[in-house]
């Protein structure tokens, strides 16, 4: 989950703002109830807005899985441990 947060924050940050610096980011989940790195990515451009941190559009996710012929929208854990495809998605908006 964490380079998955990663990778897809860093491609929003205006880096070069930053040359000397770093900023780290520690996703803590207090509870997972599915949905986990949807809920990590909208999370952390959060805490970047609040920060303060200039971006190039903001981030947002949302986890889509496909169960007994049922296609479903944000997920919760008992939908996810049914076994069926699951798809995170993730737009600049």
């Amino acid at each position: 989950v964490c380079s998955a947060v990663r990778k897809s924050v860093e491609a929003t940050i205006f880096t070069h703002l930053y040359p000397n610096s770093q900023i780290v980011i520690y996703p803590q989940v207090l509870q997972a109830d599915g949905g986990l790195l949807a809920a990590c990515l909208n999370a952390t451009t959060m805490a970047l807005i609040d920060a303060g941190i200039p971006m190039r559009d903001f981030l947002v996710a949302c986890t889509t899985g496909f169960i007994d012929g049922t296609p479903l929208m944000d997920t919760n854990s008992i939908e996810d441990a049914a076994g069926g495809p699951e798809l995170p998605l993730a737009m600049l908006y």
